[in-house]
């Protein structure tokens, strides 16, 4: 999968349940009337494409994405390429933002989603207020909203098309695991079956220390940790003592998202873990 992408056309990519396409289609006439340029699928997506390359195609060609959820849930979002879809969404840092269509009740988020502020447009598609924090959310500026004069998309069927001539939006700072890992950290581990958490202070030398709860009680851990790049792993090894038995700990974390506050990711024995930075490093 090539890692080489144009500058982004659209200024966001709409994702959602096909069983909510009317709602969707007015939140797209919503945002286009208001000059935005939108990656729809009934605008973009065309026949004998994999769908999994054109929706990563679409999303690189995005400022941000949107997802859309309404009566009947997120749907597709437990489908595989979808997951892979928002995952590289998350990687490439574009704002991800969920949306609640009318008659919606927000529903079960895939981690990375959870702790994103939602916009409810519970008081209808065409709700100025909400509208305009919407398009505040996807551009950045923070204005009024009346429409302004439309422009037109360049289509990815075209790709010798020019991108938007649009304000970039803001930089994020560059970050890397290693610089963001010294702290005090709030764990929370889940599998299909059970729930734990760990309480886990990592300092600037790679040695780390805490206290595991999980089904069987509460253990100590201790030992050494050290971020892999570019892989976005966080390996940890040492040792676990209940009492007075002890055991070797080994945990490698495959890192889905992160920010200077929060890392998402799963280990290499199945477990999802979301980590909240308490503290940094004294």
């Amino acid at each position: 999968m090539s890692t080489q992408h144009a500058a982004p056309r659209f200024d966001v990519f709409l994702s959602h349940n096909s069983k909510d396409k009317a709602g969707v289609r007015e939140l797209r006439d919503q945002l286009t009337a208001h000059g935005l340029c939108v990656w729809h699928d009934e605008d973009e997506l065309r026949t004998g494409i994999p769908l999994q390359q054109f929706l990563e195609a679409g999303i690189h060609a995005s400022y941000s994405v949107v997802v859309v959820v309404g009566r009947d849930g997120l749907g597709p979002w437990v489908d595989e390429e979808m997951r892979a879809a928002l995952t590289l969404a998350a990687k490439d840092r574009r704002a991800i933002i969920p949306v609640l269509l009318p008659g919606s009740a927000q529903p079960e988020l895939p981690l990375f989603l959870r702790n994103r502020t939602w916009v409810d447009l519970g008081a209808g598609v065409a709700d100025e207020a909400n509208i305009s924090r919407l398009i505040w959310s996807i551009t950045g500026r923070k204005t009024g909203c009346r429409p302004r004069a439309k422009h037109s998309c360049a289509s990815l069927a075209s790709p010798e098309s020019p991108p938007l001539q649009r304000e970039a939006p803001a930089p994020f700072p560059p970050l890397a695991l290693e610089t963001i890992l010294p702290g005090n950290w709030q764990i929370r581990i889940q599998t299909p079956f059970a729930q734990g958490n760990m309480q886990l202070v990592l300092t600037t030398e790679g040695s780390f220390h805490g206290e595991l709860i999980g089904p069987r009680g509460a253990s100590v851990v201790e030992g050494q940790w050290q971020a892999i790049n570019p892989a976005r792993k966080i390996e940890l090894q040492g040792r676990q003592s209940a009492g007075f038995r002890i055991l070797p700990y080994y945990a490698l974390v495959e890192v889905t998202f992160f920010d200077a506050q929060q890392i998402v990711g799963i280990t290499a024995a199945g477990e999802q873990v979301t980590w909240h930075k308490l503290t940094p490093a004294a």
